[in-house]
């Protein structure tokens, strides 16, 4: 599979299973003290310099906090509803807490240790008002049973600049190869 097929196939993957779920409804109301979505920001023409080094180092601190197992950071830098589609069962998942939890559950059934992922220069970039979407290559190894495991591929994000600073709403991995 060439590198636009593995992208193609997981941005329609990403539409075809987390999108639907999400269409046409906005996230219930948060009960008081929860991660409720912070209004957007005010944006006023094209997406500026300072914008899109923002969403490099959003992205920068969310794969350093993935790497140190920093989950209340991580946490923080997710939308209340994140459409996340990712490469264990069950696939897709709506919230950073589901995904994160069933990425445990995944990594003691494969006896996986956390991993380690690793970003390099965005390979596309693309920013609209309030909202970003960023496909960086990434490269994540691990160890399962024992064995040392490497997967190299890219990782498409989405995030919304909200007056309190840019969120993620959406995470898509695909890859390319690995050394499974």
């Amino acid at each position: 599979m060439t590198r636009f097929s593995a992208l193609s196939v997981s941005v329609l993957s990403f539409t075809a299973l987390v999108l639907p779920a999400c269409a046409g409804s906005a996230p219930a109301a948060s009960a008081p003290g929860t991660n409720a979505m912070p209004p957007p920001a005010a944006t006023t023409g094209a997406a500026s310099a300072a914008d899109a080094a923002d969403v490099n180092g959003t992205i920068d601190r969310w794969v350093a906090d993935m790497n140190a197992a920093n989950w209340k950071s991580f946490f923080a830098a997710c939308a209340p509803r994140v459409a996340v589609v990712d490469g264990f069962p069950p696939y897709a998942w709506l919230t950073c807490d589901d995904w994160i939890r069933d990425y445990r559950a995944n990594n003691e059934r494969t006896q996986a240790t956390l991993g380690h992922l690793s970003s390099g220069k965005p390979a596309y970039t693309e920013m609209t008002g309030d909202r970003a979407y960023w496909i960086v290559p990434v490269t994540f190894s691990n160890t399962q049973q024992g064995k040392p495991v490497t997967y190299k591929g890219s990782w498409t994000m989405t995030l919304q600049k909200t007056a309190s600073g840019w969120l993620f709403t959406g995470a898509a991995s695909s890859w390319d190869a690995n050394s499974l």
